[in-house]
């Protein structure tokens, strides 16, 4: 008879989220019973499955927490007095849908803003919600009614500071990694993807590519980030709020651990000839609005721009932009640098959305024959950074029943991979955590031991 342990951990979260099977795959039966001392050492190299996710949500430039949208700490934020989105011309194109009407959205981790767009009058409006997961726009289209992206909304005539653009980009949170975790971290070394066949390099910072890899189309669209100045947000947690929801009455003075709208921040603005630091900070949110104040500073080389020079800068954010920006792109780095620096491992590679397919290994585990894998590693980085831009849907539960079913010898021209009853066997999934089954969303989201028979929580789908 056929048993696996079942898997005891499940860990979600974007930069290598890891779901840890068991200690060791069982399958005595299928064995001859060892003939030899147990005292004599035999060591079987462990198996390590790369189950990678490959959904749409993997392209998104933005991955945020829960928040209170821009409206919730001001429904007229966008005119408010001095605070960084008024529209200096007074004349307002954009404004919340309602005074303070947002609860706090669980969301999928994009950005979260209500507003009405005028495009001819006062009387001519439209509400859009919008939950956007881009920032940068590669295309010459500025249409920000249907905008997917924060850029394609430079033409609402809202401003922030003295001279930016963009109706989205009023909630500079969204350029802050302590919100966006997928966003650029001055105190965090960016670089190339590593290992695989292609050398892959610096990046431009006047032609920083969508796409590492030239086996994929957007290869070919770069962007040049000193074209209008890269900005980021450094986040200074000095305000709260009262009452369980933020309002412009209720700012309260000292931290709380939630990136609010209104917590005093640093634009750190980078441009090919200098860097340029502004600090903005509400002195006196009331009934009348976000009374912002905006100082500028003398740049800290440690404080502002992670002890580098302007020249390292620029390099570490054409890196970040090139390599790091997309949820999918952190989770190639990951992989590269999990397969470099552990190598000793057979690892095998498949993408969540090959579950249903034939042949749903796209690459298998090295034949037993097999000691150095170099070049095995080299295949499946290959296959990971130049597989096109994910777009499926997200089936966590059927990718990591098939690696189970992989592991069981159920996959027809695909063998199971484990030689010894003793051998360990792993499955490593990385994913944003963000999921539904092959039947559709399930909220079913009990801690109960696993397999408690319960449907709809993964790790019941881990058990064989």
């Amino acid at each position: 008879m056929k048993y696996m342990k079942p898997i005891t951990t499940v860990f979600t979260g974007l930069l290598a989220v890891a779901a840890s099977f068991g200690p060791s795959v069982s399958r005595a039966a299928e064995y001859d019973v060892l003939d030899i001392p147990l005292i004599v050492s035999i060591e079987a190299i462990p198996n390590v499955f790369l189950e990678m996710d490959d959904s749409g949500s993997m392209n998104w430039e933005i991955m945020a927490g829960p928040h209170w949208s821009m409206c919730a700490y001001d429904g007229f934020v966008h005119s408010s007095t001095g605070f960084p989105g008024s529209d200096t011309s007074g004349v307002l194109k954009t404004r919340c849908a309602s005074n303070n009407s947002d609860d706090r959205p669980a969301g999928d981790a994009r950005m979260l803003s209500w507003s009405y767009r005028s495009d001819t009058g006062a009387n001519n409006k439209s509400k859009i919600r919008r939950n956007t997961a881009f920032i940068f726009n590669f295309s010459s289209n500025t249409d920000c009614k249907h905008a997917n992206n924060v850029e394609r909304c430079e033409d609402e005539k809202t401003r922030i500071g003295d001279a930016d653009t963009q109706d989205m980009d009023m909630d500079w949170r969204i350029r802050s990694s302590d919100m966006n975790k997928t966003y650029y971290n001055p105190f965090v070394n960016y670089e190339p993807w590593v290992g695989g066949s292609t050398a892959y390099a610096n990046a431009s910072w006047n032609a920083a590519r969508s796409w590492p890899d030239p086996n994929e189309g957007d290869y070919n669209d770069t962007y040049d980030l000193g074209a209008k100045g890269f900005h980021f947000n450094i986040w200074d947690d000095d305000k709260g709020y009262s009452l369980g929801k933020p309002n412009r009455d209720n700012m309260t003075t000292g931290g709380n651990g939630e990136v609010d709208l209104w917590d005093t921040h640093t634009r750190v603005t980078v441009t090919g000839a200098s860097v340029t630091c502004e600090e903005f900070s509400i002195q006196n949110a009331n009934s009348s609005g976000l009374n912002a104040k905006k100082t500028t500073l003398t740049c800290d080389s440690l404080l502002h721009m992670g002890g580098m020079t302007h020249a390292q800068l620029k390099q570490n954010i054409a890196n970040w932009f090139q390599y790091h920006r997309r949820r999918v792109h952190v989770a190639n780095y990951a992989l590269g640098k999990v397969l470099t620096d552990m190598d000793q491992f057979r690892y095998g590679l498949s993408f969540i959305n090959r579950f249903n397919q034939g042949l749903p290994v796209d690459v298998t585990m090295p034949a037993t024959s097999v000691t150095d894998f170099t070049a095995h590693i080299t295949s499946i980085l290959d296959n990971a950074y130049q597989t096109k831009k994910a777009s499926g849907q997200t089936p966590l539960r059927g990718g990591l029943d098939m690696v189970g079913q992989y592991y069981m010898d159920n996959i027809p021209s695909q063998p199971s991979p484990i030689e010894l009853s003793c051998q360990k066997n792993f499955a490593v999934l990385f994913t944003d955590g963000y999921w539904d089954d092959d039947t559709g969303d399930d909220n079913d989201s009990d801690l109960t031991p696993i397999a408690d028979g319960d449907k709809g929580w993964i790790h019941d789908s881990l058990v064989w």
